[in-house]
C-alpha cells in the first residue's frame, strides 16, 4: 500500500515537472528574435538614454535664442560717513546718512546678432543628435547581427545533435551486428572494440554539442532579456530561392549611400565645418536689446538726493566688441580649419574602408554559396561510400578501418552540409549589415 502512494506521489510530481519544463520552452522564429532583442537589450537602452541627451541639447541650444531676464534685490544698512576735516590724525566729523537701503532691479537683454553663434550652436546640437541616432541604429543592427549570427549557431547545433543522435542510434545498430559476427568467430574481437570506440566518440561529440546548446541559449536569453536556463528552439526555415539576389556593385552602391559608417562621416564633417563657423563668430560683434527696470529706496541716483522710494527705467540697444578676439580667436579659427580638412579626408577613407568591407562580405557570401552545392554533392558521395564499405565489411571483402573511416566521412559530410547552409544565411545578413540595410 505504501509502495503505491509511493508511486503515485513520484507520478504527480513527474507530471508536474515535465509540466513546468514545457512552460521554460520556447519557440523562436527570427522574427521573433529580432523583436524581443530591440525591445529588451541593455546596450541598446543605453543607446536610447543618450540619444534622449542629445535631444535635450538640441532644445537647450533653442532656448538660448529667449530673452536673459535676471532679477536683483538687496537691503543694507549703512553706517555713518565719517569726515576727516582736520587731517586722519585728528578726529573726524560724522557725517549723518540714511542708513537702510532697499534696492530691486530687473535687467533683460534680448540677442539680435552674435556673429551667428546661436543659430550655429543650434545646427551643432542637431548635427550632434544626428551622429547619436546613427549610432544607435548602428548599434540596434549590430545587436541584431550578433543574435542572428547565435540564433544561426544554436539552430545549427540543434541539427548537428539531431544528426549524432540518428548516427549514434545507427551505429549501435551496427555495433550489435559486429558483435553477431564476432560469435560466430568471423572477425576479430579488435573489430568490436574499434566499433565501441568509434560509438564512445560520437557520444563524446553529443555531449559536446548539448553544452555547447546551453551556453548559445544562455547568450541568446540574455540579448531577449529571459532567464538563463529558459530553453530555446530556433525555427529556421531554409530556402536559397527566398534570399534576394544581390551584385557587388549594388552592394557598394548602397553601402556608399546608407551605410552607417558613411553616414557618421558625413556628419562628423558637418561638424568640424559648423565648429569653424562658431569660432570664426568671435569676430563679430554683440547686439542685443537691453532694458532694466528699478524700483529702489533712497534716491541717490541724481543729486539732491532723497530719503524716498523712487523708480526708473531704461531700454535701448547695445553693442559690445571683444577688441582680444583679433588675436585670442586666431589659432582657435587655424585648429577648426585643420579638423575640417581632417574630417573631410577621414570621409574619403571612410568610403574606401566601406568599399573593402563589402567586398569582403560579398565575396564570404558568394563562396557559402557556391559550397553549399560542393557540399551536397560530397555528402551523396559520403552516403554511397559508406553503403558500399558496410556491404563490403560484413562480406568480409573490407577491413573495420575502412567501415569506420567512412561512418565517419558520412556524418562529417551531414556535418558539413548544415554548416554551409547557415554559412549562406550568415554571410548574406552581414553583407546586410555592412550595407546598412539590415
Amino acid at each position: 500500500m505504501l509502495l503505491k502512494k509511493t508511486g503515485l506521489l513520484m507520478g504527480l510530481f513527474l507530471l508536474n515537472f515535465s509540466t513546468f519544463l514545457k512552460a521554460q520552452q520556447t519557440n523562436l522564429t527570427l522574427e521573433q528574435l529580432l523583436v524581443s532583442v530591440e525591445e529588451h537589450s541593455k546596450e541598446i537602452a543605453l543607446e536610447n538614454l543618450k540619444n534622449q541627451i542629445s535631444q535635450t541639447k538640441i532644445k537647450q541650444a533653442k532656448s538660448n535664442q529667449l530673452p536673459t531676464l535676471t532679477f536683483f534685490g538687496s537691503v543694507r544698512k549703512a553706517s555713518n560717513m565719517p569726515i576727516y576735516n582736520n587731517g586722519i590724525l585728528h578726529k573726524p566729523a560724522q557725517h549723518d546718512v540714511i542708513h537702510t537701503l532697499y534696492d530691486t532691479n530687473t535687467n533683460l537683454y534680448f540677442n539680435i546678432f552674435d556673429g551667428f553663434k546661436t543659430k550655429n550652436e543650434i545646427k551643432l546640437a542637431k548635427i550632434l543628435s544626428e551622429i547619436s541616432a546613427t549610432d544607435r541604429e548602428k548599434l540596434i543592427s549590430a545587436t541584431k547581427l550578433k543574435a542572428i549570427q547565435l540564433f544561426i549557431d544554436l539552430h545549427l547545433q540543434h541539427q548537428w545533435k539531431t544528426t549524432m543522435e540518428n548516427d549514434i542510434h545507427e551505429k549501435e545498430q551496427q555495433l550489435k551486428e559486429i558483435k553477431n559476427i564476432y560469435k560466430a568467430g568471423i572477425i576479430l574481437e579488435s573489430d568490436v572494440l574499434r566499433a565501441e570506440l568509434e560509438l564512445s566518440k560520437r557520444k563524446m561529440t553529443l555531449t559536446e554539442i548539448e553544452n555547447s546548446i546551453i551556453v548559445l541559449q544562455q547568450q541568446l536569453n540574455i540579448l531577449m532579456g529571459y532567464d538563463d536556463k529558459n530553453i530555446l528552439n530556433p525555427k529556421v526555415i531554409f530556402d536559397e530561392q527566398q534570399i534576394p539576389l544581390v551584385t557587388l556593385d549594388e552592394s557598394i552602391e548602397k553601402a556608399l549611400q546608407q551605410s552607417f559608417d558613411t553616414e557618421l562621416s558625413h556628419r562628423h564633417k558637418e561638424a568640424a565645418e559648423t565648429k569653424l563657423q562658431l569660432n570664426k563668430g568671435n569676430y563679430y560683434p554683440k547686439i542685443g536689446l537691453a532694458g532694466s527696470f528699478q524700483f529702489s529706496n533712497p534716491q541717490i541716483f541724481l543729486y539732491s538726493y532723497d530719503p524716498s522710494w523712487y523708480s526708473l527705467g531704461t531700454i535701448g540697444i547695445q553693442a559690445t566688441y571683444d577688441i582680444s578676439s583679433l588675436y585670442h580667436n586666431k589659432n582657435k579659427v587655424q585648429e577648426a580649419k585643420i579638423e575640417v580638412s581632417a574630417a573631410h579626408l577621414h570621409h574619403q577613407f571612410i568610403n574606401d574602408e566601406v568599399r573593402t568591407k563589402v567586398f569582403h562580405a560579398f565575396y564570404e557570401y558568394d563562396e557559402a554559396l557556391k559550397h553549399e552545392k560542393v557540399f551536397e554533392q560530397n555528402q551523396k558521395y559520403a552516403d554511397e561510400n559508406a553503403r558500399i564499405l558496410k556491404n563490403a565489411y560484413f562480406n568480409q571483402t573490407a577491413l573495420i578501418t575502412d567501415l569506420l573511416d567512412a561512418n565517419l566521412l558520412q556524418v562529417q559530410a551531414k556535418f558539413e552540409l548544415e554548416q554551409a547552409k547557415m554559412n549562406i544565411l550568415k554571410t548574406y545578413y552581414s553583407l546586410q549589415f555592412e550595407t546598412g540595410t539590415l
